[in-house]
């Protein structure tokens, strides 16, 4: 192994790690693909371009808390129907927001490194009997994320989220509606073909249509105004922070087994055990993204199965890999996750005063039509229409008041279908 190449790759990855963190719509799955893409015609030994992925991979779960604190935050009369991060910058505290990600983030590493020998056990004893029971665990997981609609009356929203009879019923129309859409894209992924040549995923424009545009548009609607960030140290107590990154990181490591399971979900399901406000929600997120990235990482080396777009890119580079291939990677990992969590606390203050500075509409305005241009180049005309589909049904369930994690049914359903031989 050359030194050399070793640290360019994990210097290139880190940096483009926190360009496509801190990019609205650049999800880092098909950054994996592009960089797949032109891995035949790069300088380096295609090892190192998987070490390249991975360092992306591990830095962009850190970074894309930025655009997640700023960008498409609503007016302060809904500010109760959003998520914890905008809610936190209407209160001034956007700063906070982002070094409790980073602080989240890097706890769940030295977490998620002591579970790791017992739950590397657990997989492989029990990856069979999971495996074969995905099915139904899927369907259990749809059900209770039902079942975790409450009633709260949220101004801005209508009479619907007022009762939680109205809401369950309407979480299960989100579920049908996305899981209709999620089953239409898997079976008729062959249309979605790039303006350029490069590999395509029709992920990008179905769950940028679902998640990340709706919430855009109404911001470009109501025209927020952002208060001064003048709030910027952590006022949670470290013993919650730890106890918040356990069960995050816990959930993260458990939910790798399953395929179409999002951090999102995973951190619905870690809040049923862990109740608490916007700061909590935020610490155990980010556990969750973080930890979730290193299991994926070991699933693969244990079992040879990719659970993510990244480390299906490095399955595509290299195959399986060895122990001691690894130890690089989770080295690799650990020094990533370093790099990233000094960066953030350093820079947030001056990121938040670039993004506060900017003419909001005009931004997001702008990362909409950034978002419209990414999707036709990666996906074609297709890809537009499927999109814009996406988009109004996100908008809908956004309307109805419902947990915003609802949608990932456009995954978890088809897993479901595909598994039981009906698409």
């Amino acid at each position: 192994m050359d030194p050399f190449f070793l640290i360019i790759a994990i210097l290139f990855g880190f940096l483009l790690g926190v360009v496509s963190g801190l990019t609205p719509g650049i999800h880092v799955n098909n950054l994996a693909l592009l960089l797949l893409g032109i891995a035949p015609l790069a300088p380096l030994p295609l090892a190192y371009i998987a070490v390249l992925i991975l360092s992306n991979y591990i830095a962009h779960t850190f970074f894309d808390i930025v655009p997640s604190v700023f960008i498409g935050a609503p007016d302060e009369e809904t500010a109760l129907a959003v998520l914890p991060g905008h809610r936190l910058l209407l209160e001034g505290r956007g700063i906070e927001a982002i070094k409790l990600s980073a602080t989240g983030s890097a706890l769940s590493v030295p977490i998620s490194l002591a579970m790791m020998p017992v739950l590397s056990i657990l997989f492989i004893h029990l990856y069979a009997t999971v495996e074969a029971m995905t099915s139904y665990i899927l369907i259990a997981i749809l059900i209770f994320m039902v079942f975790m609609e409450r009633e709260e009356k949220i101004p801005g929203q209508g009479s619907f989220s007022f009762s939680r009879q109205r809401r369950r019923i309407f979480a299960i129309l989100s579920i049908s509606l996305s899981g209709l859409l999620g089953t239409f894209a898997f079976r008729y992924q062959d249309i979605f073909t790039p303006l350029i040549p490069i590999p395509s995923s029709f992920l990008f424009p179905l769950l940028t249509g679902l998640f990340g545009a709706p919430i855009i548009a109404q911001s470009i609607r109501n025209k927020p105004q952002i208060p001064e960030q003048d709030k910027r140290e952590i006022t949670m107590k470290k013993r919650s922070i730890f106890k918040n990154s356990f069960i995050g990181s816990l959930s993260g490591s458990l939910v790798s087994w399953l395929p179409g399971v999002s951090s999102g979900v995973a951190t619905v399901l870690a809040r049923y055990f862990v109740r608490g406000e916007s700061e909590e929600f935020i610490i155990s997120l980010s556990s969750v993204n973080t930890s979730n990235a290193l299991y994926n990482l070991l699933f693969f080396y244990l079992l040879g199965i990719s659970r993510s777009g990244a480390i299906n890119g490095v399955k595509s580079l290299l195959g399986f890999i060895s122990l001691d291939w690894f130890l690089i990677f989770l080295a690799v990992a650990v020094l990533i996750s370093l790099f990233s969590y000094i960066a953030l606390l350093h820079l947030s203050p001056s990121l938040s005063l670039i993004f506060t500075r900017l003419n909001y509409t005009t931004l997001n305005i702008s990362i909409l039509i950034f978002l419209f241009g990414m999707i036709l180049l990666f996906t074609g005309i297709n890809g537009i229409l499927l999109f814009l589909l996406s988009f109004f049904v996100g908008s809908a369930l956004q309307k109805l008041g419902v947990k915003r994690t609802n949608a990932m049914s456009c995954i978890m359903i088809p897993i479901i279908l595909m598994r039981f031989n009906i698409i």
